[in-house]
């Protein structure tokens, strides 16, 4: 029996085509057939030297790369040989472990499950080494599902084990055998599903489906194909390959359409960038057009006044001269605007824009444009300030002049109504400094505008002043010294019809100002003089500093007169 089991393994060897290490491990499995009845259980040593081969992540079936007859069209040559070469060292390791049982451990119930696994993945083995020479010249053939329905097997009795049932159910029952009528309807492949996805998909399920075939031809016996569970397989089988054929009639044409799709869209995409690369090219000597005709140096810090005064009306050009300069730099570079091709200029930034809004080209031609009126508004902008430094530096807001307790900041000779009013000599006064400025922009009759603003904050602070003029107390008499006849004189010099009230000290002692060695550099007293002017609404505070100049010797030179200081106008006496 041996002898006849020995010869029926070669033969087997012969017939198949496994060599080398195949045919041996083959015999091997053959010759433990014998010793069934005499079973032992396996170490964990002698199954881990088999088992953890076979378990191993790169003895996996992958359908993706070989689906158990022919390598997968389209796989890459490099990892279809790595799959290959991983596999067989692998599986010579789990048949070098085999080898090491004894005919008695390869008899039992544990060592035929390992047989059977064994078998399967030598069988895959074997299927690869055939295929894998075709496949590294050619790089594959892909497969097609079947073209006729299995014939019904007759029952002849036998059971389907759970192994063989497996075999066949794994690639049915796998995701790519499903039958996703999102992308294929069982007649059409369905409008709007992306191409990538349907490819995917047929592929995947003409593969597993080959691959199912292939079990059911391989694993099952014919008494099995014959059981309850075999028909079954059959049906689902027979269902599978139906929606296969479908697809693989609609697919050539689906394809073809689909790869005409995706060609034109690149063509349009290279066309369209094609036209893009030649309208930036186009665009960019525009743009190095402009900055060469108008970006010129001499231009750019009037142009660039001009788009600030355009933004933000914060510019101001002060002088006849500058206006005359600002306004030729506009119309040479208005000219430019002009002469180019203004849309292609604008239809997007220059490249050059990225350095910021001054050098945007939409912004030169903008403010070139409209130059008149923001040269004028720059003028006027400046006269308002020149205007503003000479009529309301002491014109204090009603918030200051409370916090300063109603003392005004005004010095010199005051009088209420050429303080708190408009007189038409001093406006005249400083509209002469900014006529000819408002003559080189055209302007006439612009006292109102210009004088606008002062007047509303001046006619605020005289309500202010009339409004608290009742509320305010002198301050507390200390002393009197010859300060007080002193600060009397140049009042009544000052303003000749005054009717004076009082004059005194505020401190009865001498602060002593020293420099940084401690050396005395003088002395001074504040005081106060209470005064009524005939045409003032009310009487006149005014503060005073007598000061002495220190000689030496601890002696102080007497002064010849004091510092008039600021006003406060409030109710007489």
């Amino acid at each position: 029996m041996l002898g006849d089991l020995t010869m029926a393994c070669f033969s087997y060897s012969k017939k198949t085509g496994i060599k080398s290490i195949f045919i041996f491990t083959f015999f091997w499995m053959c010759l433990a057939t014998c010793f069934l009845t005499d079973a032992f259980a396996l170490t964990d040593y002698q199954r881990k030297q088999i088992t953890d081969n076979l378990d191993h992540p790169k003895m996996k079936m992958n359908t993706s790369i070989f689906d158990g007859t022919h390598f997968v069209a389209g796989t890459d040559k490099a990892k279809a040989g790595k799959y290959y070469k991983d596999y067989v060292y692998y599986l010579k390791r789990a048949l070098r472990g085999w080898k090491m049982l004894s005919s008695s451990d390869k008899g039992s119930p544990e060592a035929q499950e390992i047989f059977a696994r064994l078998e399967e993945k030598s069988k895959w083995g074997q299927a690869m080494q055939k295929a894998y020479p075709t496949f590294s010249a050619n790089k594959g053939v892909a497969k097609g599902a079947t073209d006729t329905k299995r014939k019904q097997v007759p029952s002849s009795g036998g059971g389907m084990t759970s192994y063989q049932k497996q075999s066949v159910t794994h690639y049915l029952d796998g995701k790519n055998m499903r039958q996703d009528t999102t992308i294929f309807d069982g007649k059409n492949f369905v409008k709007g599903a992306a191409y990538q996805k349907v490819k995917q998909y047929y592929n995947g399920f003409i593969r597993d489906l080959n691959n199912a075939n292939n079990k059911w031809n391989s694993n099952i016996s014919p008494s099995a194909k014959g059981s309850a569970d075999g028909k079954a397989l059959l049906e689902r089988l027979n269902d599978a390959s139906e929606w296969a054929r479908a697809m693989e009639a609609q697919y050539p044409a689906y394809e073809k359409g689909q790869l005409a799709l995706i060609q034109a869209n690149k063509d349009s995409k290279a066309k369209a960038k094609k036209a893009a690369q030649a309208d930036k090219a186009e665009h960019q000597k525009v743009c190095r057009s402009f900055m060469k005709q108008a970006m010129l140096p001499l231009n750019r810090d009037p142009i660039t006044r001009l788009i600030q005064q355009l933004k933000h009306n914060n510019q101001k050009i002060g002088t006849p001269e500058q206006v005359e300069t600002h306004a030729k730099v506009a119309a040479q570079v208005d000219s430019v605007c002009k002469g180019i091709d203004y849309a292609k200029l604008t239809s997007k930034p220059c490249y050059y824009v990225i350095n910021g809004p001054h050098n945007d080209p939409v912004n030169w031609c903008e403010a070139a444009a409209k130059s008149g009126e923001l040269i004028k508004a720059a003028a006027l902008n400046s006269a308002k300030q020149t205007i503003s430094i000479v009529g309301t530096a002491s014109i204090q807001s009603p918030k200051e002049f409370m916090d300063r307790d109603g003392w005004l900041t005004f010095e010199g000779k005051v009088t209420y109504k050429d303080k708190l009013f408009f007189s038409s000599h001093g406006r005249e006064n400083v509209m002469g400094s900014v006529k000819s400025l408002l003559a080189s922009v055209g302007v006439e009759n612009a006292e109102e505008t210009l004088w606008g603003e002062q007047k509303g904050r001046l006619d605020t602070l005289r309500k202010e002043v009339e409004k608290t003029a009742g509320t305010w107390k002198s301050p507390e008499e200390k002393a009197g010294n010859y300060s007080t006849k002193l600060a009397r004189n140049q009042i009544q010099k000052m303003h000749p019809d005054a009717k004076i009230h009082k004059a005194y000290l505020s401190r009865a002692s001498y602060k002593i100002h020293k420099n940084a060695l401690g050396v005395p550099l003088r002395k001074t007293m504040p005081g106060y003089i209470l005064f009524k002017l005939p045409d003032d609404p009310f009487c006149q505070l005014r503060s005073y500093t007598l000061t002495e100049q220190y000689e030496g010797g601890g002696k102080y030179q007497k002064a010849s007169g004091v510092r008039i200081g600021y006003v406060r106008f409030q109710k007489c006496p």
